[in-house]
């Protein structure tokens, strides 16, 4: 088939007329970029992109590779036209929402697109998807920076539980997967350093328990050390996760801001036991020199 400008434009008008999303395929579309060789070539090719756009907006799910990387396309040309307004429809909404994990999932590919989404009022901000989470919590998640500020920017309330499965907030979950800069964000737009999870887990806890240093600092800074020495359902404080996983670094920064290294929860375990059981040699050393007393109790 011959891709030139005007049989391309054609085929592609019919295309939005019928709604055939086969003639939409990214790729086609990129063979236009080629045809594009005088001001007319230019000009066929911005009012087939204002017809591919509403398609795409339109008859795309949003679940597929090729729909995010046509609208990508659009995107990153700036043909944010007259198709926008088909964006905002319901149903495009549900289905933009439904999927923008997917799409955060895939990292940096589709960056823009988020964004996009979320600038553009395209996606329905309480709404959970199957993982039970909302558009921040999952942007938290994913460690996607600019995500979270677009949505906080767009008015997210960002202590907004989603209220389903875990209750998860977007705090909790960029410090359990230690996405520091997100959590600067977060703490930055008011996030309550000290929410708790299901289990009773603060951010601090998750993030000693999973050895995330710079995000330790973080919370710490922020406040969190006023209840450095909570427990959670199990009565482990966030100086024994750390003793228990092993990370001596962030045992000084907890001792260091004040945290109690005596603790022992009712199975009569303590940091220094944790440390020991584990041969978690360097943080049994470091809490044992802190005043912990308490350690013999064998796991």
């Amino acid at each position: 088939m011959n891709f030139n400008s005007n049989s391309m434009w054609k085929v592609l008008d019919d295309a939005s007329k019928r709604g055939i999303v086969e003639f939409l395929d990214v790729h086609s579309v990129g063979r236009m970029d080629t045809a594009m060789t005088s001001k007319i070539d230019r000009e066929d090719w911005n009012r087939a992109l204002k017809g591919l756009q509403s398609v795409a907006f339109s008859k795309w799910s949003h679940t597929s590779a090729n729909g995010f990387a046509a609208l990508r396309f659009c995107i990153s040309r700036g043909i944010i036209l007259e198709g926008i307004s088909i964006c905002i429809q319901e149903d495009a909404k549900a289905s933009a929402s439904a999927n923008f994990r997917w799409l955060l999932d895939q990292g940096n590919l589709y960056e823009d697109v988020a964004v996009f989404l979320i600038e553009s009022k395209s996606l329905e901000m309480n709404a959970v998807d199957s993982y039970g989470l909302n558009p921040l919590e999952n942007a938290s998640w994913c460690g996607h920076r600019l995500g979270v500020e677009a949505l906080l920017t767009a008015g997210v309330d960002v202590n907004e539980k989603s209220g389903v499965r875990s209750g998860k907030m977007a705090l909790l979950l960029a410090a359990n997967n230690g996405h520091v800069q997100v959590v600067d964000a977060l703490l930055e737009a008011g996030a309550d350093v000290h929410v708790c999870d299901e289990e009773e887990r603060t951010p601090l806890m998750l993030a000693s328990k999973m050895g995330y240093f710079s995000v330790v600092q973080a919370l710490l800074k922020a406040g969190a050390a006023a209840t450095i020495d909570n427990t959670d359902c199990h009565g482990y404080t966030s100086l024994m996760n750390a003793c228990d996983y092993g990370w001596p670094e962030i045992v000084g920064e907890l001792i260091e801001a004040g945290a109690d290294v005596n603790i022992v929860n009712e199975r009569g375990v303590s940091a220094l036991s944790l440390a020991q059981a584990y041969s978690n040699d360097k943080c049994a050393e470091i809490v044992r020199s802190a005043g912990a007393s308490r350690g013999n109790f064998s796991l």
